[in-house]
């Protein structure tokens, strides 16, 4: 044999050995799940407050309902008051939302219903809803990195009316337009499930898998407890008639926070259902409950939309409390920002929340 064929010899054994431990094709691509099973497979169940009018919705009835604003102020104190907003697209379009746009603010506006109405518009929303909304729905997404793969189930309701629990004095309420809440399913590197972290108002909780409670008909479903009017998400039901959870005191705007030491009679909870007065159950089709549709969330203009999901966020109390006159709905801030403007959307910060008490 020749030292050339020698050469072509050697050359191909090589070859063939280092093709024989390479792994078969597709064989990475096998231990990877689908992200519309991995979604499927983990949807959330969520139990409403009997009391509760909301569903999670679609976004494209709420934007076709609603116009789009600007802000025509000069001030960004002037933000949360609606004559410095001006309508510039009667008949938005959810592909056709603008990102967020140097020097232009932007919101969305429910043409039909006004957050400042009594009680946050509670029942002229929830009729908005139960008309074009087209059922329940989810948003999914899936974020993968070394070490995670985060399942996100965002969830979006046309109104946020926290009314408070009854006083003396009459009805103390807090409402925005638009309320974009969050489920997290987490998982390892492998898929294998590691803790589920839920939002609670500006921040949430996480809790290891083995504690959070499975739908009964399919395990890997987790349960979210979802409470009245401000839809926050409970790991469990409340230990009284309807549950009382403490709110986060950071997340309460500074003029109601500066107003709740005259008020003692007043306590700011969240009102979870109890496990003997379950409203609404609202989870995966064909589990035997109310279905939720999952859609996609990822890559869509009104997910990245540099504005804000509705009119202005409103504090309502019944009597004067020291500059705030009495029977008046006062703007406090603005409605939530869109998905890819919240922190949540960064991973990170979900891993980073606290464990659940």
């Amino acid at each position: 044999m020749t030292s050339r064929s020698l050469l072509r010899t050697l050359t191909a054994a090589v070859a063939v050995a280092v093709v024989a431990l390479l792994p078969p094709p597709g064989a990475g691509a096998a231990t990877r799940t689908p992200n519309a099973v991995l979604l499927h497979s983990y949807q959330p169940v969520l139990v409403f407050h009997p009391a509760e009018p909301f569903r999670p919705a679609k976004v494209q009835s709420f934007i076709g309902n609603s116009v789009r604003e600007r802000f025509v102020g000069t001030s960004l104190a002037q933000l949360p008051y609606d004559p410095f907003w001006t309508v510039v697209d009667a008949d938005p379009e959810p592909g056709e939302l603008p990102p967020p746009t140097p020097g232009a603010s932007y919101r969305l506006d429910e043409a039909n219903c006004e957050a400042d109405a009594a009680l946050g518009g509670r029942d002229c929303y929830a009729d908005a809803a139960s008309v074009g909304s087209g059922g329940a729905a989810v948003y999914g997404r899936v974020v993968r990195t070394e070490s995670h793969v985060v399942l996100q189930y965002w969830l979006f309701y046309y109104d946020n009316p926290l009314v408070l629990p009854p006083t003396p004095f009459g009805s103390f309420w807090q409402s925005h337009e638009g309320d974009w809440e969050l489920v997290n399913v987490v998982l390892s590197a492998n898929e294998e499930p590691l803790e589920a972290a839920y939002s609670q108002h500006c921040s949430g909780h996480r809790m290891a898998w083995a504690g959070v409670q499975k739908s009964p008909s399919e395990s890997t479903h987790p349960v979210a407890y979802v409470a009245l009017g401000s839809h926050a998400n409970y790991f469990g039901p409340g230990a009284g008639p309807f549950g009382e959870v403490a709110i986060n005191p950071s997340c309460v705007p500074a003029a109601v926070r500066q107003a709740l030491p005259a008020l003692p009679f007043l306590h700011v909870t969240d009102q979870v259902v109890d496990g003997f007065a379950v409203g609404a159950v609202v989870g995966p089709p064909g589990s035997g409950v109310e279905s939720a549709t999952i859609h996609r969330i990822d890559g869509t203009a009104w997910s990245s939309f540099g504005g804000r999901w509705g009119e202005s966020e409103y504090f309502y109390t019944p009597i004067p409390i020291g500059p705030v006159p009495g029977g008046t709905a006062l703007p406090v801030g603005l409605a939530p920002a869109s998905p890819a403007a919240h922190t949540t959307w960064n991973i990170d910060s979900v891993l980073d929340w606290p464990a659940a008490p």
